[in-house]
């Protein structure tokens, strides 16, 4: 009996593992991105063909969210004429995926269709969102806003394909959109996310104490490259709630391939007190600082990381230079600090 006993505990832990294995999240989406963005035009036809092309490449419910995700983000275009006339038009899954264009509203339609083909526990949400048209201080009545939540695991998670797919600016007066992958929003931080989307209804905040729609409004809009760099969302979420005078340092260059190890997590340092700065990246050959003086001290590098213990001594502007190897002798930046008297 015990023979028979632990081959069949041996098996049972196997598949358990398996299981684990199977529905965790993946760290490399290659091959999924790969199949999402072969999709021929044959299986485009309607959502049924769609999912079922999809579907094929996708074994597990983190495979099918990301497949989706990219399918979403390279082929649906944002409808800048429909927002900047003021006619939005229908913005139901099937039209978005007939006309290939759409607005959040309908991003998000058409990933819950998507999903729900391919048997994904998934809702739209609709909320407030301090995106394209947001200015400082603004007071929101209606929601301007749609994404998606998908459960995996019994965890619920964030999905904003319209925010992944591209940004937007203003040219003379209207909306230019621009493509422009942002991975990011693809199981966004709950607590990075809510300094920009807050959803009507509180719990789908994902957050262990859901915000008000007052909180949200005073809070400052963080873009997602700031996260994106390894800043925490939770640790900025909490210093935010306590001191709401906080600032955050601007970004550049966000399409570079650079890690924060460590960096001051807000825009105002103060005078002659010391900070440590470390970036990590195998693209880059030198990083520096040039304070407001135009005095440039270089970091320290050892492998793919560079560090340096800084204090400053002039008040002003203070940023945080790169130079790529395939650069030559030209410096970029990627953050801009402010210095200011302690007193």
């Amino acid at each position: 009996m015990r023979n028979l006993f632990l081959p069949l505990l041996f098996c049972l832990f196997s598949i358990a593992a398996l299981s684990a294995q199977e529905t965790s999240k993946p760290l490399d989406f290659t091959k999924i991105d790969a199949y999402a963005r072969a999709c021929p035009r044959s299986a485009e036809r309607s959502i049924e063909k769609l999912a079922e092309y999809l579907g094929k490449g996708a074994a597990t419910d983190w495979e099918k969210a990301r497949v989706i995700y990219i399918w979403l983000c390279d082929n649906i275009q944002y409808d800048d004429d429909g927002y900047n006339d003021n006619d939005l038009g229908e913005n139901t899954a099937e039209e978005v995926l007939k006309r290939k264009k759409g607005v959040c509203e309908g991003f998000s339609n058409l990933y819950l269709a998507l999903g729900q083909a391919l048997n994904l526990d998934i809702i739209k949400v609709s909320g407030f969102s301090k995106g394209y048209s947001y200015r400082k201080g603004k007071q929101f009545r209606d929601t301007n806003h749609a994404w998606n939540l998908i459960k995996i695991q019994g965890v619920w998670h964030i999905f904003d394909a319209t925010w992944g797919q591209g940004y937007g600016s203003r040219e003379n007066g209207d909306l230019v959109s621009e493509k422009a992958f942002d991975p990011f929003w693809f199981d966004a931080d709950p607590y990075a996310a809510i300094f920009s989307h807050l959803p009507e209804q509180a719990e789908y905040q994902l957050l262990e104490n859901p915000i008000a729609k007052g909180t949200f409004e005073w809070m400052p809009a963080v873009n997602s490259d700031y996260f994106a760099l390894g800043f925490d969302g939770k640790s900025a979420y909490e210093a935010i709630r306590k001191d709401t005078t906080l600032l955050f340092p601007r970004i550049f260059n966000k399409k570079r391939s650079v890690t924060v190890v460590s960096a001051p997590k807000f825009e105002n340092l103060p005078l002659k007190t010391p900070v440590v700065f470390e970036f990590k990246s195998a693209e880059i050959e030198e990083v520096a600082i040039n304070d407001a003086r135009n005095k440039w001290t270089f970091f320290k590098k050892t492998g793919d990381l560079f560090r340096l213990e800084y204090t400053p001594t002039v008040q002003g502007e203070l940023n945080i230079m790169l130079k790529e190897s395939k650069k030559g002798n030209e410096y970029a930046t990627l953050l801009r600090y402010n210095v200011r008297s302690s007193k």
